[in-house]
């Protein structure tokens, strides 16, 4: 849990965390959601959630998270920096495999073509 991002130093290209709360557990499914119960607990004891515009997750997207979002009300799922460009990456080459395959299939059909025109003996 953070407040915000600012610069470390005015004139630093690095970063840090606003007031960080750190939370972490190895859990199973029941352990989830008491793990997800204690962090509503902790925003609701540290913020008045009732004017909190928007609550966001920033993650990898996991199951867990996701699962967890349904313990707390109005949250908004955010791929964090790392993931989101990993599945950029993965999502482009998966692009440009699809256009390669479809420029293979047009050069196939117009050497099919050009065959068509010619007789053969």
């Amino acid at each position: 849990v953070y407040e915000g991002i600012e610069k470390e130093a005015p004139q630093s290209k690095r970063h840090k965390l606003v007031n960080p709360y750190y939370f972490c557990r190895v859990c199973d499914s029941e352990a989830n959601i008491k793990f997800w119960d204690e962090i509503y607990r902790y925003l609701d004891n540290h913020y008045d959630l009732s004017k909190a515009k928007k609550i966001y997750i920033n993650s990898d997207g996991g199951g867990w998270i996701k699962s967890g979002m349904r313990r707390i009300a109005g949250v908004v799922h955010v791929l964090d920096e790392f993931h989101l460009e990993k599945y950029m990456i993965h999502q482009s080459l998966i692009i440009q495999k699809i256009i390669i395959l479809i420029i293979s299939m047009v050069i196939i059909k117009l050497n099919m073509m050009k065959m068509k025109k010619n007789i053969y003996l």
